[in-house]
């Protein structure tokens, strides 16, 4: 306290700004010294001891505006000089006394709640670059004319999956902005959707973890060796990632975050039984070159929500799964972008411990599904076996390629109605050129197994359901103009 009021004793402000800054340095003071002389009471200071985080668990984030500054610059300007310092307390605290351990705390939850919000503000959130999944590290760039460089940005820089050792500023990175290798002060890494593990060389901290995102401070002079993996399944066989993905679908651990959810009136569909071996074979074989340790959904819940708030509810239900023992390893967002069949959902994978096994939970709108017995649709397995023939198919020359292209293209068209990546107008116009089958009159002589499965859905197509009467019949259009266009061609007229 008596440093913090050394450096704003003799602040004079030049501007509002300043004003502002010093105006809130004195009122931090003051609440310092209300904890340490007890001014407030004992379960006020645990009040605010409470919102404790140590520095490990937090990352203490060095102000952009210090970087390529010397020390002449800092000393001569308050606000840098005071940026440093209360920097620098944040980063070197540390607790000894027992007896006043919640007064500590309570100290540096004042000074951090003041360094955030009047010292960095939202440096982070307004970090150029992009999360994404392994290792990610947040630096400055050096290159003089580098956008984030000028604007004195930190940057993300991705680095993915591997293993790398870094000291903060003797490594040097692509700058996602300017793309030159200009990135150096590494203050933070963040762990993203992978299993990970870190290890300081002048440390004793090994930290090894499966949580879908974990971020940690990097100090400056230390030797960080970062490592992160694709999450895989553990399992020794196919056999035995059924008996565990079985076993932790049925845990107390995963029932009760079931019940937990269906506390707010969220509908959760467990299936009778894990995936069906044939299409589990077919699956790990084609999309996975044979290894089943890559295959997440033996075990899957499928969270079906009313409404976008419904949704939300969920997700963040499922992000405290550790109050279940539960760690929530991946967290992938379908729902706001589009995936490459673009159906719509929410992929989380949760690592159950008990079973050393990752099951999934896969969240959408109830009016989108197509998941039998839950869905509007009278065609519900249409999509999905629209798929399953055109997921394995490799083309062996230019007209089946092109064939797969397009067959690639009416599966997105088709989700595109369905979870309603379209609007309900567009929707409408192409419902308009619906025609049933019994005014086309399908011809059934091309014998090709994908002719024969898409004739087979147009010739036994239904409609019942009036509530998605417009979205079938769109759906209907856009695999008739696929069969047409694809596979009969001019045969009718020649």
């Amino acid at each position: 306290s008596h440093l913090f009021y050394e450096h704003i004793r003799a602040w004079k402000p030049n501007n509002s700004e300043e004003e502002a800054m010093k105006q809130a340095s004195d009122e931090t003071l003051a609440k310092i010294n209300d904890i340490t002389c007890e001014w407030i009471s004992d379960k006020e200071i645990k009040k605010i001891a409470k919102r404790f985080q140590s520095y490990l668990d937090i990352g203490i984030l060095k102000s952009s505006q210090l970087f390529n500054k010397s020390e002449t610059e800092i000393n001569s300007n308050v606000e840098l000089k005071m940026a440093q310092f209360v920097y620098e307390q944040l980063d070197t605290f540390t607790l000894k006394n027992e007896k006043v351990k919640e007064k500590e705390q309570a100290i540096y939850v004042v000074l951090y709640e003041y360094y955030k919000k009047n010292i960095i503000g939202n440096e982070e959130k307004e970090a150029i670059g992009e999360i994404k999944p392994g290792i990610n590290l947040l630096g400055y760039c050096t290159h003089e004319t580098c956008l984030s460089a000028k604007e004195k940005f930190y940057v993300w820089v991705n680095i993915g999956f591997g293993d790398i050792s870094l000291t903060s500023d003797n490594t040097l990175y692509h700058c996602p902005e300017c793309l030159q290798l200009s990135v150096t002060s590494i203050a933070r890494v963040k762990f993203f959707n992978s299993e990970y593990s870190i290890f300081i060389n002048n440390d004793p901290v090994y930290i090894n973890k499966k949580d879908y995102e974990g971020t940690y401070p990097i100090k400056p002079g230390l030797t960080y060796s970062l490592k992160a993996e694709r999450i895989r399944q553990r399992a020794t066989s196919i056999g035995d990632l059924i008996i565990r993905s079985e076993a932790a679908m049925n845990s107390e651990e995963v029932l009760n975050l079931v019940a937990e959810l269906q506390k707010y009136m969220i509908t959760v569909a467990k299936p009778p039984k894990v995936k069906d071996m044939k299409r589990l074979l077919e699956k790990i074989d084609f999309d996975y070159g044979g290894d089943y340790n890559r295959v997440f959904d033996v075990g899957r819940f499928t969270i079906l929500c009313d409404n976008c708030v419904k949704l939300q509810t969920a997700l963040n239900v499922i992000k405290k799964a550790n109050k279940f023992n539960l760690i929530v390893s991946e967290d992938k967002d379908s729902f706001n972008n589009h995936s490459t069949t673009h159906y719509r959902f929410h992929n989380t994978k949760l690592y159950v411990p008990k079973y050393d096994v990752y099951v999934e939970m896969q969240a959408t709108l109830k009016h989108y599904t197509t998941l039998e017995g839950h869905t509007l649709f009278s065609n519900p397995k249409l999509s999905h076996l629209f798929y399953e023939h055109i997921r394995a198919w490799k083309p062996n020359n230019s007209e089946e390629e092109a064939m797969k292209q397009a067959s690639d293209e009416t599966l997105a068209k088709i989700n595109d109605i369905t979870c309603e990546w379209i609007s309900d107008k567009e929707i409408k116009k192409i419902a308009k050129r619906f025609q049933s089958y019994l005014d086309i009159e399908i011809n059934s002589n091309v014998e090709l197994k994908m002719a024969q499965f898409v004739y087979k859905q147009l010739d036994t197509f239904i409609l019942k359901n009036e509530k998605v009467k417009e979205k079938e019949q769109a759906i209907y259009v856009v695999l008739y103009e696929y069969y047409k266009k694809n596979i009969i061609g001019n045969e009718e007229k020649e």
